[in-house]
């Protein structure tokens, strides 16, 4: 018991170790939100391959931060956005429509990420827990096209999308 406590602990003050704050301002239409993020980069100059990590119904969760850290360090750029902050909610599952609002705020993120000169435009994964997965999986879809339909010019889609659902919270001791 008291060594998984100490695990535990290990775990999260290891993912707050890296992460730093930035506020994010897609300028794709007058509808983009800015917001606040985690973003954690690996040593080097860049540009990196980038994973977008959604936070699920319920709002922003430690597990985004740890694989935030876990993903860092096998080289990955990480953003973890609070999508619920600039829409003033708590979580979706009291507020009708946000879904599609997060999924619009996902878009002009993904969009916002690949002009930035730090990242691989093309090596952009979105992954998502609970609600956060729906919007993951939704990337690889024709309703990414849709809203892509309102921006001009197009962008490309991201290069995959991950959801996870179930034991949202499951965090595997190492990744690789």
């Amino acid at each position: 018991m008291r060594r998984g406590l100490l695990l535990l602990v290990a775990l999260a003050l290891g993912g707050c170790a890296l992460d730093r704050y930035e506020t994010l301002r897609p300028q794709t239409s007058a509808t983009d939100r800015a917001m606040r993020a985690i973003v954690a980069k690996p040593a080097g100059p860049g540009p990196f391959p980038v994973v977008l990590i959604l936070h699920g119904a319920a709002g922003p969760r430690p597990n985004g931060e740890r694989w935030a850290a876990e993903l860092r360090e096998l080289g990955f750029m990480t953003v973890v956005p609070d999508q619920y902050g600039p829409l003033g909610i708590t979580d979706t599952l009291t507020r009708q429509g946000a879904l599609w609002e997060r999924y619009r705020d996902t878009h002009s993120m993904v969009r916002h990420l690949q002009t930035r000169p730090d990242v691989r435009p093309d090596r952009i994964v979105v992954m998502g827990f609970s609600q956060g997965g729906v919007l993951a999986a939704g990337v690889m879809t024709s309703q990414w096209d849709l809203l892509d339909a309102l921006d001009a010019p197009p962008m490309p889609r991201p290069a995959a999308g991950i959801g996870f659902y179930g034991l949202c919270t499951f965090f595997p001791p190492r990744l690789h």
